[in-house]
Order: structure tokens, then C-alpha cells, then sequence
């Protein structure tokens, strides 16, 4: 009897450990919405003297922020910055608990590979000596485009960075949702 229940126990481990890997796999995922919103929100990060005073040492008006953005977008969310938010909005679009919304999230996007995007919205920008790095995440079912903005680290520092979470609406503007900075 103990070695039947150690051998399902065994079992259980080693299928929840494979479902749990960080695989990435690639879907080419072509969207105007997905793509109006990633320009909305290029656009916004290009012209916010917000974003470039948190990044830029100096607080000059015309400080450009160069920036490298990655091509492909992952799906889901930006764990754990934004997750209670994102999962608030399940709860009201779902009408079910937080705790469910959360444990929805958790399920979809934390216990199987990772899913990336290629939407042929975004180019490679080959850029010496990049400020930042950008990555988008992208959650289709609620039309949810977050940008994680990381300052890109050239000597032994700190990391930061700064975080947008947006609804893409009907005729592909951007509504913010949410804003955050972050420092380890």
C-alpha cells in the first residue's frame, strides 16, 4: 500500500514539474489591435520626460532614451507587478472572486510554457549602448498590453524600472490602466 502511494505521489511530482517548465514556444500571432496598442504605447514611452527623467542621469529637456525593444510579445502578464491589478479586472469583467481571478491567472500563465507572440508589429532596433530594454506582454482575452521598461545595467547597480499596463479599446487607442515604477 505505501509503495502505490509513493509511486502516485512520484508520478504526480514529476508531471506538475514538467508542466511547470519555462518552455518558450513561438506562435506567429499577427493583430492590428495588439499592433495599434504597441505603436500607442512606443509613441507614449518615446515622448514621456517622465520615463526619461527616471532613466537619464541628467534632467535635460531634450534627453532622448534609446532604447532596444525585443520583437516578439509574450502573452499573459507581467508577474507579480501587476497581477492583483490584472486580476481585479478579471473579477469585474467575470464576476467572480479575487481570489479566483487570481488563481485563474496563476493556472494560465504559470503552469505551462511560455507563449510568445511573433505579431510582425515590432522591429529589432540594433542600437549602441542602450538606456532601457522594452518587453511587451499581452493578454488577448481582456485586450490587456502591458510594457515593462528595464534599465539595462552597465556596471554593478541596482535594477529599475517602470512598468505600463493598458487596455486596448474597440478602435485601437490605449486606455492606461496602471503605472508603476520599481527598484531592487
Amino acid at each position: 500500500m505505501i509503495r502505490k502511494s509513493t509511486i502516485y505521489v512520484m508520478i504526480s511530482v514529476a508531471f506538475l514539474a514538467s508542466c511547470s517548465t519555462k518552455k518558450t514556444i513561438v506562435i506567429d500571432y499577427y493583430s492590428e489591435k495588439l499592433c495599434g496598442g504597441i505603436t500607442e504605447i512606443s509613441n507614449y514611452i518615446e515622448n514621456s520626460d517622465e520615463i526619461k527623467n527616471y532613466f537619464k542621469e541628467s534632467n535635460s529637456e531634450n534627453t532622448k532614451l534609446n532604447y532596444e525593444v525585443t520583437e516578439l510579445v509574450k502573452e499573459g502578464i507581467c508577474f507579480p507587478f501587476l497581477q492583483s491589478e490584472v486580476a481585479k479586472i478579471i473579477e469585474n469583467k467575470e464576476k467572480i472572486s479575487l481570489e479566483q481571478a487570481s488563481r485563474r491567472l496563476e493556472i494560465k500563465f504559470l503552469s505551462k510554457p511560455i507563449l510568445t507572440l511573433n505579431s510582425r508589429c515590432l522591429e529589432k532596433r540594433k542600437i549602441i549602448k542602450p538606456d532601457v530594454k522594452i518587453e511587451y506582454y499581452y493578454y488577448p482575452e481582456y485586450s490587456l498590453l502591458t510594457a515593462e521598461i528595464t534599465k539595462i545595467k552597465y556596471s554593478a547597480e541596482y535594477g529599475k524600472g517602470y512598468l505600463i499596463l493598458a487596455e486596448i479599446t474597440a478602435d485601437n487607442k490605449i486606455e492606461f490602466l496602471k503605472t508603476t515604477f520599481w527598484e531592487e
